[in-house]
Formats: C-alpha cells, structure tokens, sequence
C-alpha cells in the first residue's frame, strides 16, 4: 500500500504506511528496506531529522554492514543529511 502511494505522488501517507509496516518487519533485511524507503521519503519530504533517525536505526541492524549496496546508500543518504544541516565535516 506504502508504495502504491509512493508512486502516485502521495507522500505523506505513503511515510505513514511504512511507519506502520515497520512494526511487522521481522528480519534485518526487511528492516532494512522499511529504513530505506522511510529515508528516501523523508529525503522527498526534507524531512532530514527523521531521515537521519532512520539511518542510524538502519546502520544498527546487525546484517546492514554486510551488503556493500546497503552500505553505500546509508552513507549516501547520511551525506545527504548532513549538508542540508550545513554539517560538512
């Protein structure tokens, strides 16, 4: 539903939806992938603060540091953060 949402432009409750969904992801990697669309919803929405939250929550999981993919997004996605805070170092 979250991503049918998404793809109609509807962001806000598409956020709602995987903020939901969250609550049944029973793996790390679905997890994951919850933290990931929250973040790049949250990116949409510049809603940097709860996209920062969503990353650290992601990088905590215990399999993130295992897919180098995974990885590479959060840290994309925590650079991301950080400029619009004017946070550079």
């Amino acid at each position: 539903m979250a991503e049918h949402q998404y793809s109609y432009g509807d962001l806000s409750n598409s956020l709602k939806q995987y903020m939901r969904a969250r609550e049944y992801c029973t793996t790390a990697v679905q997890v994951i992938e919850n933290c990931l669309a929250v973040i790049r919803i949250s990116h949409e929405l510049n809603n940097m603060s709860h996209a920062a939250s969503q990353i650290s929550k992601a990088q905590t999981t215990p399999d993130a540091q295992n897919n180098p993919i995974t990885v590479a997004k959060l840290n994309a996605s925590l650079a991301i953060t950080k400029l619009e805070a004017n946070r550079y170092l």
